[in-house]
Formats: C-alpha cells, sequence, structure tokens
C-alpha cells in the first residue's frame, strides 16, 4: 500500500491573477498476482482520492471514497473508479508495460452513464472520459517503478528514465536523472533531478505550456528493492493559453509543488 500526499500553490498574474492551493492524497494497493519472464502483473486498487482546493472563488473538497447523492453522478464515477481493480504489467526492470484489463475497468466505472439525465449526460461523460484516460491513469502507477536501474550499480552511478505526468490539467514529460548516493541501514539512497516540460495539447480551448525543475530523495529496502520513501519539490513556470472565441490569451503561471510517497507496509 502506498501513499502519496502533495501540496501545490499555483499563481496566475495578468488579467486572471489570483493563487491556487491544492491539497491531494492518494492511497493505492498493489498486489503481486503473477510474475513470468521478468514481467509482474499487478492488482492495483484506489483505495483512497481526496482532493481540496483553495482559491479566491472559494474551498471545494473532493472526496472519490465518500458515497455520492442521489444527483451527484460524477461522484458516482468516482465511487466506482475506487470499487473496481486494474491489472497492470510492469517489467522487474521498472519499466510500464500496460494493462491487462483497461478496457473493462473503463466499462465497468462509466457503466452508469446510460442513466444520466440528458441535461447533465454530456457534461459528465466528458469529465468520466478525462479522468479514465489511459495515460492518467498510467501516471498514478509508473512513477513509482521508474527508479529502478535495470542494471547493476554502484555508489555514485547515474542513470536515467522518463515517463509522462499525466493529469485531468495537463501532461508534463519528466525526463530524470538518478544518482546513487550509498546505502545505510540496509536502506539504498537515490537523488534525482528532473526536467520537466509540457507537452502538446489536443484540447483546443485550453493547454498549459510551460517547463520548470524537480529535485527528489529517495530511500529504497535494499532487500527487496521496493521504494520505502520519495520527497520531491518542484517548479514549474509558464503559460495557460486559453482560446475564446477565436482569441488567444496568454496568462502567466508558476507553480511549486511539495510531494511524498510513503510504502505504508
Amino acid at each position: 500500500m502506498v501513499k502519496s500526499v502533495s501540496h501545490q500553490i499555483l499563481k496566475q498574474s495578468g488579467f486572471a491573477q489570483g493563487t491556487t492551493e491544492t491539497f491531494s492524497k492518494n492511497v493505492l494497493s498493489l498486489k503481486l498476482i503473477n510474475l513470468n519472464n521478468d514481467i509482474m502483473t499487478l492488482e492495483v486498487s484506489f483505495d483512497t482520492v481526496e482532493i481540496k482546493t483553495i482559491s479566491s472563488g472559494g474551498k471545494r473538497e473532493v472526496y472519490f471514497v465518500k458515497p455520492a447523492q442521489k444527483d451527484d453522478y460524477m461522484g458516482k464515477i468516482r465511487n466506482r473508479f475506487c470499487f473496481f481493480k486494474l491489472a497492470v504489467k510492469v517489467s522487474t526492470s521498472g519499466k510500464f508495460m500496460g494493462f491487462d484489463n483497461y478496457k473493462a475497468f473503463k466499462d465497468n466505472v462509466m457503466s452508469i452513464i446510460d442513466s444520466i439525465p440528458p441535461v447533465q449526460k454530456e457534461k459528465v461523460q466528458k469529465q468520466a472520459e478525462n479522468l479514465l484516460l489511459e495515460m492518467n491513469l498510467q501516471s498514478r502507477i509508473e512513477p513509482l517503478f521508474a527508479y529502478i536501474p535495470g542494471k547493476e550499480i554502484n555508489n555514485g552511478d547515474k542513470w536515467e528514465s522518463t515517463y509522462v505526468n499525466a493529469s485531468e490539467q495537463s501532461n508534463m514529460l519528466m525526463s530524470n536523472n538518478y544518482t546513487l548516493d550509498g546505502i545505510e541501514n540496509n536502506v539504498v539512497k537515490i537523488s534525482c533531478n528532473s526536467e520537466i516540460e509540457s507537452m502538446p495539447s489536443s484540447d483546443s480551448q485550453r493547454s498549459i505550456k510551460a517547463k520548470g525543475l524537480a529535485t527528489s530523495k529517495f530511500d529504497v529496502n535494499l532487500t527487496t528493492g521496493l521504494l520505502l520513501k520519495v520527497q520531491t519539490k518542484s517548479h514549474v513556470e509558464g503559460f495557460a493559453i486559453v482560446n475564446v472565441q477565436g482569441n488567444e490569451m496568454k496568462i502567466p503561471i508558476l507553480a511549486d509543488t511539495d510531494t511524498e510517497i510513503v510504502n505504508l507496509k
């Protein structure tokens, strides 16, 4: 079971100036169900997803597990997101290999769509589709294994990995450079410097163009190779690009994020 807690401060300037503070908590369970030819099949369940946002517009809290009200159809989608399980393939060298049951998982979560009143259906379906994008799901799992070097290493050795940190708001390419700092009391110490860059968006109405840097410290169990703890600080600057009736507007943004990932057992 892995817990991820993050705190982000997003500042916008220009005509849309303001500050948004976001607190998020995610807990997911990973269960090994098969190991074949250095490929692990893991059963993944999203046990807790909580998001709290504070801005000039007020405070908003989203709890995926909390039972949804009768007419809260997106809340019911979120409930189902945490009810069904994903089967994920990851190599023992840390490479994400794909999902075994993505379509079935998505169909199960989305199965209530046809019962939603027509006046709300289109909006809820769009939100649900964004939540369940394959890349967004991959981004919840892939970083938990991307640090694995895939070869024997010694103190001071360096290695690299890349993955996409995808969300419903943006897709950011993470180019990671790791260094083995040493071993203390059966704990492997790894440091990482990452370059962050936004990826092209298919959304014609809103996109992000930004770059940044992140620094991370990893604690890894020497015996099992499993992640014990990661602490990350990141800084990203750029623009939110909004298209309104054919007019493109660039809103300067700056985001500072602190994230801690802990293996609970």
